[in-house]
């Protein structure tokens, strides 16, 4: 959020390690729009941004179906028309999965996301495997 000290305090300890981050939703507030990408989330963490492998949160989804989300991002945000991927990273499966479900045609079983999980822990070697999200399967949230 412009005008607050975290993003500049967060990005400056991402700066000081090496490694790839995972951001996890709502970049760029207070309704992800390009302008509020170019004015709150890139002067913090532009030059992280080849570092960078993001989930949408549902801020993202704010603005035309996280359009600015997955422009600012590009490849790195998976296909706009999902918003979910994997990569491999030192002997690691990382998921990024797309927790704004109304979005993207559900989560539950049967949903496209859903499918493509299943295929894709099948056809994975890897034995150590991490999910990361905007929205967690459990929450103490009483709205979610």
């Amino acid at each position: 959020m412009c005008g607050q000290d975290g993003a500049e305090l967060t990005a400056g300890l991402a700066r000081d390690r090496e490694g790839t981050i995972l951001t996890l939703g709502d970049h760029a507030y207070q309704d992800g729009t390009k302008q509020d990408f170019l004015d709150c989330f890139d002067p913090y963490w532009g030059d992280l941004l080849s570092r960078i492998r993001p989930v949408p949160g549902h801020h993202d989804y704010h603005s035309d179906q996280a359009a600015p989300y997955f422009d600012y991002f590009g490849e790195a945000a998976g296909d706009p028309k999902k918003g979910w991927y994997s990569f491999d990273l030192d002997g690691w499966h990382l998921v990024g999965l797309n927790s704004n479900c109304s979005k993207i045609g559900g989560c539950d079983e049967g949903s496209p996301q859903y499918e493509w999980l299943l295929d894709d822990l099948a056809s994975t070697k890897a034995e150590c495997i991490a999910g990361f999200m905007h929205y967690p399967l459990h929450s103490l949230r009483p709205d979610k």
